[in-house]
């Protein structure tokens, strides 16, 4: 093997800027000595000839992949360059511009280091506005596995020996900008002063481009530039539309973008960057007010070769912003060595459905669609015609996506773009006799509304929404069509804010792919939960207590206070349409019991909406929330017992006018843990009480309740609980505490501290219960003086306290007693 020495082969490149045709790297086959030519099309591709930079890296499957130099190339005219390439495997990055500069902001590879550990391209620079400046037009290719056989052949003339290739080699290539462009416009709005630049702001912009051509360090999290790109867009009015503007100019952005592995396809690009960009807008009002939103997330990643279109309006005093990425098209380039050439009656095909194209080339040549189009099928009619038909099933609302149909004769080929979009103005809708209105409103009493739809080449239908629930008709023009709004019933809670209130129902015609959008204002009152829950006063007679458990949605959405239950008082009862609050004047129960009745209220929009809504007053509570509590006997000397359990629970109750039958609670009722009682008391196999062990001798008798284990049932007054269900327990559940001597004639104080924790687990020593990870959040103590004949052989306890458990609020209350022999 010589070494030292460098072979030359042949490198032509036919290019077709916009449309990503390939290149390639060709050799001359008549007999002359194999050079090494970089070759491009012609037709305007001069530029790119002359601003082209060759790097070469090593190759990875021979190599380590790092950079090796940057040969000089030679300009032989016919758009061609020669350069001398080192014996070996390799791999090239050509890097050009159509002007002379673009080349000046590239940044050579270190020299030993792998592509994607280089930075060929950094944007911090800044335009006249202070933002961020856009990035020059930069064009890459890359070229990969350049090995070459043959042998080493002596020149007679020279005596110096060169290596000749023993075959021609043909390389693809692929010339497409390293960028994307980013499009600001601002659509047709309204309120805005049509006489001020309404500023726009691009944040979170990639900044950095490695030699691999993909966003440096890594697409997921790439360099990003602390200045934003800037803005200012001027409006003019809308002709023959009062009172409404558009944008008198679109704002143009470029930026470094990531080249994925399907970077040939942008609009339907899959491997792209995870790095989404924000938008800030700063408008001016007609009435000098300023609307400012910041760090609006964009919901699509720049693609390359790709244009990212943003397009803002303002209307119904809200900001309304989409997205969409369509290709990047260019004039194109199709001439070639062989002088070929391919002519179309379409330079690009827009369509919903279908459309044809014909072709006009004297050569042999094929129509194929590009491997990404799956949903576009292309069909021969005969006589140079060919049908593009689009699969309308599989299309996304609001997402044109685009692709590509390839006309090829030899080493020419001709791309058309072919993008599925809707055909506009083939949809209409509106009220009823009102052909200006597009805006109603529904409510459970007026539920229905007419409107009119007219709909041409193709059928239609109105697509799912929780604002109506149904229609009837197809195409044409189809009068006196039915929007039914969906039940409350259908609708759930966290729903609720996408049902109600003003928003878009959108009616699409089937076959254009077109839609038009009627507002509905749909008004509501409920409940967000089952029952409206508001605070027992604690230390006096009544007080203010607060609750967004009212839901008010639609028109005006406010409410009529129609009637009230007797615990709450008219005066300081009110509703607050700003801040959905409302304030309630809660009056107490004498002994602090569960009160409940019904409200009823009014929309201020429909006098005929009307809803009654249950509503309780809970108990009084003195233990805040708790997963478990630990109650703990403890006296000087002597022998004490204890006698704790459940006690008292009624079988059935009677909740809002319903009888549930929780004689499940039976399974608690009376089973006592202590000294000659149970050790535990389980219900449905899972332990809720538990004693601790007996303590002769002033050690302490412990007995602990876990409340995690007796939540999981349900209880009456439970959202979707039926009367008869399984394990239907009471909401509220009684325990008993009492404890008495077992020593004969002993007498003197025992006292009872309960412990509450919450979060952590529970864990015996000795006799006690002792809480590990989660933390105190109730300690009470009680000491009682018991006398001699209240002992264990009389089977004589003195209660203490009753501790009622609300298994909804997992809080409980504390009746202490200290005179009840049980």
């Amino acid at each position: 093997m010589k070494t030292g020495k460098y072979s030359i082969m042949a490198l032509a490149a036919s290019l077709l800027l916009g449309a990503c045709s390939a290149d390639q790297i060709d050799s001359p086959s008549n007999g002359e000595t194999k050079r090494l030519i970089l070759k491009f099309g012609k037709g305007g591709s001069d530029a790119l000839t002359q601003n082209t930079m060759l790097y070469q890296f090593h190759d990875v499957v021979k190599g380590n992949g790092a950079y090796v130099k940057k040969p000089e190339l030679t300009m032989t005219g016919d758009h061609s360059l020669t350069f001398t390439l080192g014996e070996g495997r390799w791999n090239f990055a050509l890097v050009s511009g159509m002007t002379s500069n673009v080349t000046d902001h590239i940044i050579e590879p270190v020299y030993g280091k792998k592509p994607e550990e280089c930075v060929m391209f950094r944007n911090d620079f800044r335009d006249e506005n202070g933002g961020l400046a856009q990035m020059p037009e930069i064009y890459t290719a890359f070229i990969k596995g350049v090995e070459l056989s043959g042998k080493w052949v002596i020149d007679d003339l020279t005596n110096v020996d060169h290596f000749e290739p023993d075959k021609d080699y043909n390389y693809p290539a692929q010339y497409t900008r390293n960028l994307a462009k980013v499009k600001v416009i601002f659509e047709k709005s309204e309120y805005l002063d049509v006489t001020a630049l309404q500023n726009i702001e691009i944040s979170n912009v990639p900044s950095t481009l490695s030699w691999d051509g993909t966003l440096y360090p890594s697409k997921y999290k790439p360099e990003i530039s602390k200045t934003p790109l800037k803005g200012k867009i001027p409006l003019m009015p809308v002709e023959g539309e009062d009172g409404k503007m558009t944008g008198a100019e679109e704002l143009s952005f470029l930026i470094p973008a990531h080249r994925g592995t399907d970077y040939a396809s942008p609009s339907t690009a899959v491997d792209t960057t995870t790095s989404l960009l924000h938008l800030n807008v700063d408008l001016i009002c007609d009435d000098g007010s300023h609307v400012v939103k910041r760090d609006i997330e964009l919901l699509r990643a720049p693609r390359m070769n790709g244009v990212y279109e943003v397009r803002v309006s303002y209307n119904k005093r809200q900001l309304n912003v989409s997205t969409e990425i369509i290709p990047w098209i260019d004039e194109n380039m199709n001439a070639d060595i062989a002088n070929r050439t391919i002519v179309t009656d379409k330079g690009e095909v827009g369509m919903a459905w279908k459309d044809t194209i014909r072709v006009q080339c004297k050569d042999t040549y094929t129509v194929t669609k590009a491997a990404d189009a799956t949903w576009l099928t292309v069909k021969d009619l005969g006589g140079n015609a060919y049908e593009l038909t689009a699969n309308v099933d599989t299309y996304v609302d609001n997402h044109p996506r685009s692709s590509y149909v390839s006309i090829t004769t030899g080493n020419l080929e001709k791309r058309i773009p072919v993008t599925q979009r809707p055909d506009k103005g083939t949809i209409n809708v509106h009220l009823q006799d009102q052909p200006t209105v597009k805006e109603m409103w529904l409510s459970p009493p007026h539920n229905q509304k007419e409107v009119t739809v007219t709909c041409t080449g193709g059928n239609w239908k109105m697509l799912d929404n929780l604002k109506t629930a149904s229609v009837s008709g197809n195409a044409g023009v189809t009068n006196n069509v039915k929007m039914t709004r969906k039940p409350d019933a259908d609708i759930y809670a966290e729903d609720f804010a996408n049902a109600y209130g003003r928003g878009p129902v959108v009616f699409k015609n089937m076959r254009t792919l077109d839609t038009d959008t009627i507002f509905v204002d749909n008004l509501f009152i409920g409940a967000r939960d089952e029952v409206i829950e508001i605070a027992q006063p604690t230390s006096r007679n009544d007080t203010i207590t607060t609750t967004t458990d009212v839901a008010v949605y639609g028109g005006v959405k406010d409410v009529v206070i129609k009637s009230l239950p007797s615990f709450i008082g008219s005066s300081g009862t009110f509703f607050d349409k700003t801040t959905g609050v409302f304030t309630f004047r809660s009056i107490r129960h004498p002994t602090g019991e569960d009160q409940w009745g019904d409200i009823v209220l009014g929309h201020k929009s429909d006098p005929d909406y009307t809803v009654k809504l249950p509503i309780d007053q809970a108990i009084l509570v003195v233990i805040p929330e708790f997963d478990y509590f630990v109650v703990k006997f403890t006296w000087a000397s002597a022998d004490v017992d204890i006698k704790c359990g459940f006690a008292g629970n009624p079988t059935s109750v009677v909740y809002r006018d319903k009888t549930f039958n929780t004689s499940a609670v039976s399974n608690l009722n009376n089973k006592f843990v202590g000294w000659s009682h149970a050790k535990s008391t389980a219900f449905n196999s899972k332990t809720v009480l538990r004693w601790g062990g007996d303590a002769t001798g002033g050690q302490g008798e412990t007995v602990y309740f876990n409340a995690r284990e007796i939540n999981t049932y349900p209880y009456p007054g439970k959202k979707g609980v039926a009367t008869n269900a399984a394990n239907l327990i009471p909401r509220t559940l009684d325990l008993s505490l009492a404890a008495g001597w077992y020593t004969a004639n002993a007498s003197g104080n025992i006292t009872c501290t309960i412990y509450c924790y919450l979060g952590g687990t529970m864990n015996q020593a000795g006799t006690n219960f002792n809480n590990s990870g989660g933390k105190t959040v109730f300690q009470a103590t009680k000491t009682f003086n018991i006398r001699s004949g209240l002992t264990k052989p009389s089977n004589k306890y003195l209660r203490f306290c009753i501790i009622t458990y609300d298994r909804k609020k997992h809080s409980a209350n504390i009746k202490w007693d200290g005179s009840t022999i049980v």
